[in-house]
């Protein structure tokens, strides 16, 4: 019953925004800003596809029920928005 297929583990940026309510654009915003690791959080079996590991993903979210915010990686600054 708790057996999952592999390809469950992996999820679309649309599929990963829907799940933890963030739009598509903040999701491509985090890739850029190197909040999400590529090997760690997410692989790119093509170059213009994105499949994110959900345990990975899941575990980021994790971390940040623990903290105040939500984690980013270690040693990235915070992004600023263009006004």
């Amino acid at each position: 019953m708790g057996e999952t297929r592999d390809w469950e583990e992996y999820m679309t940026v649309d599929e990963v925004a829907r799940r933890i309510h963030y739009s598509r654009q903040s999701i491509y915003n985090m890739i850029h800003a190197r909040v999400f690791a590529k090997g760690v959080h997410y692989v790119k079996p093509t170059p213009k596809k994105v499949l994110f590991i959900w345990p990975a993903l899941k575990a980021w979210l994790e971390r940040a029920d623990d903290a105040t915010e939500k984690p980013k990686a270690a040693g990235t600054p915070r992004y600023k928005m263009r006004p």
